[in-house]
C-alpha cells in the first residue's frame, strides 16, 4: 500500500460534532496536511505556494472521489523522492524564515501564511519518512 493512504482515509472520515472550538481549529488545519499528502501521492498536480490556506472544498472533493481505501490506493501514483525532497527543502527554509520573522517581531516573509507553512512542514517530513519506510521495508 502506498505511503500515507491510511492516514488520508482516516483523516477525511473523522467527524466529531461535539468537539470543542480548539479541537475544531486543530482539525481545520488538517486540510493543509491532506493537501500535502494528496500532492505527494500524485492525486493533485500542484502544491501551491503557502501564502493562503488550501482550497478545502477541492481537497475534500479529491478524497471523496474514491469510494474506498482500495480505490484510493489504486488511484495513487506517488511522486518521486526527489520531488518530495525539493518540497521539503522549500518548506523547511520558509518555516525558518517565518520563525526568524516572528522572533524579530516582523510579518512572515514573501507573503507566506506561517500557519500553513508550519502544517506543511510537518506533513512533508511525514511523507518523506513514510516513503522511505515503504520503499525499504519491502526489500
Amino acid at each position: 500500500m502506498p505511503f500515507g493512504i491510511v492516514y488520508l482515509w482516516k483523516m477525511i472520515n473523522l467527524d466529531n460534532p461535539d468537539s470543542a472550538q480548539k479541537e475544531q481549529i486543530q482539525y481545520a488545519w488538517q486540510y493543509e496536511n491532506l493537501l500535502v499528502m494528496e500532492w505527494a501521492l500524485g492525486l493533485t498536480e500542484e502544491l501551491p505556494y503557502p501564502d493562503k490556506i488550501c482550497d478545502v472544498p477541492e481537497t475534500v472533493r479529491i478524497m471523496r472521489s474514491f469510494e474506498s481505501l482500495d480505490a484510493l490506493e489504486q488511484g495513487a501514483s506517488p511522486r518521486p523522492y526527489s520531488e518530495l525532497l525539493d518540497a521539503a527543502d522549500l518548506i523547511y527554509r520558509l518555516d525558518w524564515a517565518c520563525v526568524d520573522a516572528r522572533v524579530m517581531g516582523m510579518p512572515a516573509p514573501s507573503g507566506v501564511d506561517s500557519g500553513v507553512v508550519m502544517e506543511r512542514h510537518h506533513t512533508v517530513i511525514y511523507a518523506l519518512n513514510a516513503f522511505l519506510i515503504t520503499r525499504f521495508s519491502h526489500g
